[in-house]
């Protein structure tokens, strides 16, 4: 009898690509419990009640046709046959049970309420573990039928994979249907240790089985061969960075007597990393704002490739998607220098922003992306993904089958996190626990770059160590504090009575705010040297309208309103910026756009308090009190302060923000890691954490600003109504680069007003058509919104 895993798909076949990908990927697991995950994650499929299901759906409500559950319970008893203890079984069995979902918490009607209870067999306090008991006799029993068969195969893929003597376990699995009451119970009692806190290690390799497991099932299932990743040599690379400098020596940014710090730093980190990286573990790069961070953090991550091999993969980690655009052209520039060309190029370079994708049941019940050619990217397969803290922190804490695929690409990793100050400094405890045990646990080495290094990262080595000496260096900028409440209408008032036709940047901390200050500054200035920029525009029009800023700024002196989208990263730069009240290390990263090049006059950074109609600030609305109480207390009190002091003042931000800030959250999410808690019922259920709230209540909408976006929606359905196996996945996966481009995350209240089109069954999108601009989307100001009842930031 031939067994199938997915129509036309043959059982065997996709466990022994399951299986090997496991192997071959593993890192630190064990080999054979890597390959025992993927062999027995889908043993459940050779009974017949499945084989119906799948090729006739009459029979498709019948659970002894579900195979999750005795496939669990099949890997747990295998773990233990080699001699693994209990908490490796039930890390096979936890994987294994939860492939098809989001991890799951393991309680009734799959383990028993009461060991008693259920060994006494009482129907009343344990009925449905004892159905569930029925329901795998039901299911032993058919495989019995079929016994000798799916020895015979299954031991074929074990040896192949270097599993010695199989067939003992297999056989004691199939011919006692009595087995698998002991199993649950043992699996039970672990179950309660974890919630004991007495196994805080296993969530670390519990994270990186399943993540081993549903990315190869779903790879497998979907007939998609594991991507390559490519690299460079360090010397190439290191030629790439002398051309790409050389070819920058004639601008302005050249000349501007930052070129020599920028080298010092660069060469002063580049020594440390021989001297003071030993191996796994969190540096730290302190440098002022506009002092090639960029360069200097990639290329120390690139030297340390070249000095242990072992590293292999580099997650380049962002705050914002404007800033994750523009690092990913620079190394893309380097990579293009270094040799990288063609439509290989994911190979070596990958940029993965948060994608909202749906996810459907296929006829067997499973889950699966309706864009399978996004598999590769949200694996992180390439050599270099370039992303952000979202998609890199909610990959490790948290259940989400789509997020954890990227764990498995972990182990041997150089991790650049960029502006680590940009987390909720609430999270912050939580998140010096998580790095520091990657590090332990997946031999990573993680570089944190900051212009504010915050003191919460106690065992962090810092690599640039007289970092304070270069702050002192700098006198660009300076604070001035204006901290008496203004309503916008006063604002912008007082703002053009005294603008004297300087350039200035205006950051605030909402959508909505900004929107308002635009509307008035134009209307009153005339219109002609005012520009706008946020994430209320599509991305091709952000990106083009900072590199159009940039060319407009050595010409003209304009008045850019914009968010937080600018604050960091951003190479542009102001005589003057304004910046609403917020947390001072966002203050600081906005002073690094002004007098970004060191010019001769110094320049102004002013900090406001902008409040609504009911007189609450905005900064409050985003950011919270603690850290916005803290920073105006401190700014009232210094008065004015120059660039060479800022570092001081960062210091004292710190520590009184470490004896002030409450550590609720971050407890939460440290005693669930503890217990491995999924459970949805529980406050700190991992699978409810999330680094920024709002993006639980976003929604993608694609604008058609034009005819190329008009287009690629019916490009995108030709592709669709091809048969899977014929589909062109390499160009699916340039369309949706180049469909990203036109879409907007947008509260779903907004997006659910909109036009929702079908793609193929399963498959629709929210879209702003060409005949609905002008209601929907100015080209200006991007997305029309009504008056929002909640702030939308960023």
């Amino acid at each position: 009898m031939a067994f199938y895993s997915h129509p036309e798909r043959q059982l065997k076949t996709h466990l022994m690509e399951v299986a090997r990908y496991a192997v071959e990927h593993r890192g630190p697991v064990d080999h054979d419990l890597a390959a025992l995950t993927g062999l027995c994650h889908d043993f459940g499929k050779y009974t017949t009640f499945f084989q119906r299901r799948l090729l006739d759906n009459g029979s498709y409500g019948d659970p002894r046709g579900n195979h999750s559950y005795l496939s669990a319970l099949f890997g747990a008893h295998m773990v233990k046959e080699r001699g693994g203890g209990s908490g490796e079984a039930y890390l096979v069995f936890s994987a294994i049970f939860s492939h098809h979902s989001r991890i799951k918490s393991i309680g009734p009607p799959y383990l028993p309420k009461r060991k008693h209870s259920f060994l006494e067999g009482d129907e009343d306090l344990e009925y449905d573990s004892l159905k569930q008991l029925e329901i795998l006799g039901d299911q032993i029993r058919d495989l019995q039928k079929h016994s000798e068969e799916i020895i015979e195969e299954w031991q074929v893929l074990a040896e192949a994979l270097g599993l010695k003597n199989p067939k003992e376990g297999i056989r004691s699995f199939l011919e006692d249907v009595n087995i698998t009451k002991g199993l649950v119970l043992e699996i039970k009692k672990t179950a309660n240790d974890l919630k004991k806190g007495k196994l805080p290690e296993l969530f670390w390799q519990h994270q990186l089985l399943y993540s081993l497991l549903i990315t190869g099932d779903k790879l497998s299932a979907a007939g998609i061969a594991p991507l390559c990743p490519g690299y460079f040599e360090y010397s190439l690379l290191d030629q790439a960075r002398k051309a790409y400098l050389d070819e920058k020596a004639g601008s302005p940014l050249s000349r501007d007597g930052m070129g020599t710090l920028r080298q010092d730093i660069f060469s002063a980190v580049q020594g440390a990393l021989e001297t003071t990286v030993e191996g796994p573990g969190i540096y730290t790069i302190t440098a002022p704002t506009g002092s090639g961070k960029t360069l200097t953090g990639f290329y120390a991550a690139q030297r340390l490739k070249a000095r242990f091999p072992q590293l292999e993969k580099l997650v380049y980690v962002l705050p914002y998607t404007s800033i994750i655009d523009q690092n990913y052209e620079v190394i893309r520039d380097l990579y293009t220098r270094s040799g990288m060309e063609g439509v290989g190029i994911d190979r070596y370079l990958m940029k993965h922003h948060h994608l909202a994708l749906r996810e459907k049941k296929d006829e067997a019940g499973e889950i699966y992306s309706d864009q399978a050619f996004q598999m590769l990217l949200e694996n992180w397969t390439g050599g270099t993904v370039v992303t952000t803290f979202v998609q890199f922190l909610q990959s490790i804490i948290g259940g989400q089958n789509k997020m954890l695929r990227k764990v498995q690409g972990y182990p041997q990793a150089v991790v650049i996190l960029d502006e680590i100050q940009a987390v909720d400094v609430h999270y912050y405890s939580l998140l010096n626990h998580v790095l520091e045990k990657m590090c332990e646990h997946y031999g990573m080495i993680i570089l944190m770059m900051t212009a504010t290094r915050p003191l919460f990262f106690p065992n962090a080595t810092e690599l640039l160590w007289d970092y304070r000496k270069y702050f002192k260096m700098q006198n660009r900028t300076q604070i001035h504090s204006r901290l008496n409440p203004q309503t916008i209408d006063d604002f912008c008032e007082d703002f053009c009575l005294k603008w004297q036709g300087e350039s200035t940047m205006i950051v605030v901390n909402t959508i909505q705010s900004s929107l308002s200050i635009y509307a008035q500054l134009k209307d009153k200035l005339a219109g002609g040297s005012v520009r706008y920029l946020s994430t209320n525009i599509i991305p091709k029009a952000r990106r083009e309208r900072i590199e159009m800023l940039r060319k407009q700024l050595k010409i003209e002196k304009l008045i850019l309103v914009t968010t937080q989208v600018i604050e960091a990263g951003v190479d542009i730069s102001f005589d003057r910026v304004i910046r609403d009240l917020a947390p001072l290390d966002s203050i600081i990263q906005c002073a690094g756009r002004c007098n970004r090049n060191g010019g001769e006059d110094m320049g102004l950074v002013e900090v406001v308090k902008l409040v609504n109609d009911n007189k609450r600030a905005f900064a409050q609305m985003v950011y919270g009190s603690t850290s916005v109480n803290i920073t105006e207390k401190l700014l009232q009190k210094i008065g004015d302060i120059q660039e060479c002091d800022y570092l001081e003042l960062i210091d004292q931000y710190y520590n009184r923000l470490k004896d002030n800030i409450g550590g609720e959250k971050s407890e939460r999410y440290l005693k669930a890691l503890a217990t491995m808690d999924f459970d949805p019922e529980s406050e700190g259920d991992l699978n409810h954490f999330s680094l920024i709230q709002e993006l639980d209540n976003q929604m993608e909408v694609y604008v058609m600003v034009d005819e190329a976006a008009e287009n690629a929606i019916d490009v995108l359905k030709g592709c669709y109504a091809v048969p899977k196996k014929q589909r062109d996945f390499t160009k699916l996966a340039d369309l949706k680069k180049a469909m990203q481009q036109y879409t907007l995350s947008l509260p779903i209240k907004l997006a659910m007003h909109l036009e929702e089109i079908c793609i193929v069954p399963g498959f629709s999108m929210f879209v702003v058509g060409r005949d609905d601009l002008n209601q929907f989307y100015d080209p200006e100001t991007g997305f029309i919104r009504a008056h929002e009842d909640t702030p939308t930031f960023l």
